[in-house]
């Protein structure tokens, strides 16, 4: 009796299985590639003030730089910032080779210039900024957080139009 029922229960959950493989197999796409990320650059202030803006030399925003770049601004302890974060690197990877994206820690070197949340006036984290070549004036901030991969592109590319 033993043997009987173990061996309906092992038909019946190959049974399942297969069913299971089947409609998963129906439903699954084609493709399921892994999709490309590529990793935020991590910039300090210091390169920052060479390779974007240096308040220091003039409070008049003009971005310095020969490639469009988006930065998110982050802090190690922010969750909705480690969430964005793979979503930014895919987005990298989309535009490698366009435009650059920054990755910036507002808490790393906080008490030196330039002071991110009161120069680009925001007050929360995740936020993003789009900045074209040539650009004269402060970028508009984006509150990033909770947004998926396509809205963050229509930003992205709503700023660079």
């Amino acid at each position: 009796m033993k043997r009987f029922f173990c061996l309906t229960l092992i038909a019946l959950f190959a049974m399942t299985a297969s069913a299971v493989d089947a409609t998963t197999q129906a439903t699954m796409p084609e493709s399921t590639g892994v999709v490309a990320k590529l990793p935020l650059v991590k910039i300090s202030k210091r390169e920052f003030r060479q390779k974007v803006w240096n308040p220091k030399e003039s409070r008049r925003f003009r971005y310095k730089g020969t490639q469009p770049i988006v930065i998110d601004f982050n802090a190690e302890w922010c969750k909705p910032c480690k969430m964005i974060h793979p979503i930014l690197e895919e987005l990298h990877a989309e535009y490698e080779g366009k435009v650059t994206f920054y990755s910036i820690d507002i808490d790393a070197e906080a008490s030196s210039v330039p002071n991110y949340p009161e120069d680009f006036a925001f007050d929360r984290i995740p936020a993003m900024v789009v900045i074209k070549v040539g650009q004269n004036k402060k970028p508009a901030v984006y509150r990033i957080g909770g947004l998926n991969k396509d809205q963050l592109r229509q930003i992205i590319d709503s700023e660079l139009k």
